[in-house]
């Protein structure tokens, strides 16, 4: 009998530990998609969903940069602000910090490469040494000593940044209004932008949480821009510091949000079904308070 119920206590703990393999097994299969095909201008999910990619930030050439100088701070807000039907937008934002020294060492490597091109145009003309380079690489040569200059005073930072916009639909149409709404937005605020056709699926994958992605989705922005692209704040109401869910219009099937602290009475009653959220209206309501 002693053998018997160490047989029978041993393949219990056999049992119990090839379940909780399987279980471990099964997650990524609960989590990840079953099926993802790429095609020329998207990736189909499941057969059914479809995703397209477009990076931010990467300009038509080199000697352009992907983003203004005086971005307008608030471009992320704008984005996070826009209201889908029929489709979802989804940001990926990363960013890893270049030291000090790595950043003068790079813009070095830039100055010396403007000076070149500048000593290269002037021997072209000949004996007219007078002659001046281009006005643009005169600028740029400017830029670089006033970059130089803050990040060796410490008032700048370098780094290494990817932005890329993924575009959820069913349908070809829903992908196409996703893409040029957040298009009018990238564009009126003067921001470069690529749609990484034949290489959906490495910049989709490059935009989920995995420790790889591909070299081409990167561009180096200083403090500044990398401050106004954080998505530091969740664009839903009710962690916003005013206003309140309350649906969607039947009608129109926006979000019919009310501010509080406009409404002429300063009291209220929540009233409501159990799981309704009256709680967490009111953990919202007292987190603001």
């Amino acid at each position: 009998m002693k053998y018997l119920s160490r047989f029978k206590r041993k393949v219990a703990v056999a049992v119990m530990e090839a379940e909780k393999e399987m279980f471990f097994d099964s997650l990524p299969r609960r989590i990840a998609p079953a099926t993802i095909e790429e095609m020329p201008t998207y990736i189909r999910i499941n057969g059914t969903l479809m995703a397209r990619c477009i990076v931010a930030g990467i300009p038509p050439t080199s000697d352009l940069s992907g983003y203004p100088a005086d971005m307008n701070p608030r471009v992320i807000d704008e984005l996070m602000n826009l209201s889908s039907t029929g489709y979802q937008i989804a940001y990926s934002f990363a960013v890893i910090p270049i030291s000090n020294v790595k950043s003068m060492k790079m813009i070095d490597i830039a100055l010396y490469a403007n000076k070149v091109s500048q000593e290269s145009f002037r021997d072209k003309k000949g004996l007219d040494r007078n002659k001046q380079p281009p006005l643009k690489k005169v600028l740029e040569e400017e830029d670089f000593v006033q970059n130089y200059r803050e990040i060796f005073k410490g008032k700048q930072k370098m780094f290494h940044t990817a932005f890329i916009i993924i575009f959820f639909g069913k349908t070809d149409t829903e992908l196409r209004a996703a893409e040029s709404h957040v298009k009018v937005i990238l564009e009126s605020n003067r921001i470069y932008y690529e749609a990484p056709d034949y290489r959906q699926l490495d910049t989709f994958l490059s935009a989920q949480p995995f420790p790889f992605s591909q070299d081409f989705t990167w561009c180096e922005l200083f403090s500044y821009h990398t401050s106004a692209l954080l998505g530091t704040r969740n664009p839903n109401s009710r962690t916003d510091e005013t206003g309140l869910l309350f649906g969607q219009d039947l009608k129109t099937g926006k979000d019919v949000m009310i501010d509080l602290t406009t409404l002429s009475a300063s009291h209220m009653l929540l009233v409501g079904p159990t799981g309704s959220g009256k709680t967490f209206t009111s953990m919202i309501l007292l987190m603001r308070a």
